[in-house]
């Protein structure tokens, strides 16, 4: 059975091998390296010793180089050192080191156990790195470096990070935001539907190594969804923390409220907490504390006073209290036309569909007869398709005219498309 990476990496940090930041392949190299430095050495014999018989000069043929870790290890007991030296060099110089090709980006951290074994990341293990200047991390060349963000470590737990993410928002809506997380304050986002509003909390929480909880709100949500509830397995009562208690008790987290409108009743129970920095756990008596460093955002569709345009059904007004524990609220539109251009072309599009779909989707938001703008999920729907050769009328139904709820509006984007997209499938 091969040797895992986990047990390679348990017997390099037992020989402190630094091992921070080495791609699988290097921990190999680092690990193949150590046990052949580590094996010992054949001692010198007396002269008189030496056999010099006609069969002392024949050399066994040489072994194919040896592809697995468990392969190196038998040929170290089978064939001896020097069979086991060759065939690990022969390995070696075929590695191929990864290179991510984003250098600002921190790598990931693993923890083993003293078995070797992966471990999950303790709430308490989770402490704060220092201040970072937020342009750097997002891309953002036009943010001054005296804009700094609070960093954790954290990594393993943090959300994926998305290399062709685009910054949207401008340096005067960055640096209040970059305010409220170091001063441990909530932010409010709103705009229309998919402008990205998630996906730029998300990118915070990646880029700065801090753990992401999203907490999508919907109207049939309970209390002990968010809170959490008893569970009797085997006759024992346990406790189990719902998914707010889970990530208040984590420190640096970044917590994210979906779309809370949906449930205003969410929201009165929110508001105590955002004040006090507390919940109290009927069921167990517990009073559960905000930890250290942890920051909450709201993403929405309105700004918490209701839905004037009747595209968000089900969004209510929510108590100004609440709202009121949001420090600033900022407005979130739509990519720039170049921006969104460049996005769709990273996704897959040549230049010339990405600059055309783009022309399209701002034609559609620019047009006063439309109640239901296009939104960027959409266009990149449509490239996913058009990337894995589904005919470009077809990915244009699946993709985009079909999400148009009315009949009107839908009609609307089939004529634009005709306007706009002539000769999409010849470019």
């Amino acid at each position: 059975m091969a040797i895992s990476q986990m047990k390679m990496m348990h017997t390099l940090i037992q020989a402190n091998v630094n091992t921070d930041g080495l791609t699988p392949d290097e921990i190999e190299y680092e690990y193949n390296r150590y046990m052949l430095n580590s094996a010992p050495q054949p001692q010198p014999q007396p002269a008189s010793d030496v056999d010099e018989s006609p069969t002392a000069h024949y050399k066994e043929p040489q072994q194919p180089p040896a592809t697995d870790v468990d392969d190196l290890a038998q040929l170290l007991l089978t064939s001896g050192l020097d069979a086991f030296k060759q065939a690990t060099q022969a390995h070696i110089d075929n590695l191929t080191p990864i290179k991510t090709g984003v250098d600002h980006i921190r790598t990931r951290t693993i923890t083993v156990d003293e078995n070797g074994d992966e471990v999950e990341t303790k709430p308490h293990d989770i402490h704060f790195q220092g201040l970072e200047p937020l342009g750097p991390l997002l891309g953002v060349d036009q943010l001054s470096n005296t804009v700094l963000v609070p960093v954790a470590n954290d990594a393993r737990r943090a959300p994926n990070l998305d290399y062709d993410f685009q910054p949207f928002f401008d340096a005067g809506s960055l640096e209040p935001i970059a305010a409220m997380l170091r001063i441990e304050e909530n932010t409010w986002l709103y705009g229309q539907k998919a402008t990205g509003k998630t996906t730029f909390v998300q990118e915070i929480a990646a880029r700065t190594d801090r753990p992401f909880f999203r907490i999508q709100h919907s109207k049939s949500m309970e209390p002990q969804d968010l809170i959490g509830q008893l569970q009797i397995p085997n006759g024992h009562s346990i406790w189990c923390d719902g998914l707010l208690l889970q990530a208040i008790r984590t420190p640096y987290a970044i917590i994210l409220f979906d779309e809370p409108t949906v449930n205003p009743m969410a929201c009165e129970m929110y508001q105590t907490m955002l004040d006090e920095r507390y919940i109290d756990v009927p069921l167990t008596g517990e009073r559960v504390y905000i930890a250290e460093g942890v920051n909450f955002f709201a993403a929405d569709n309105t700004n918490g006073h209701g839905d004037e345009t009747g595209m968000y059904d089900g969004t209510m007004t929510v108590n100004t209290a609440f709202l009121d524990r949001f420090k600033i609220k900022i407005e979130v539109g739509y990519m720039s036309f170049a921006s969104e251009a460049a996005l769709l072309e990273k996704k897959g599009l040549n230049s010339g569909q990405a600059f055309m779909m783009a022309k399209y989707a701002a034609a559609i938001r620019d047009s006063d007869e439309i109640s239901e703008p296009i939104s960027l999920r959409r266009l990149l729907a449509f490239t996913s398709l058009v990337v894995a050769d589904v005919d470009h009328d077809v990915a244009m139904q699946c993709a985009i005219f079909s999400h148009v709820r009315h009949a009107q509006d839908q009609e609307a984007y089939r004529q634009i498309a005709a306007a706009t997209l002539t000769n999409i499938h010849s470019i």
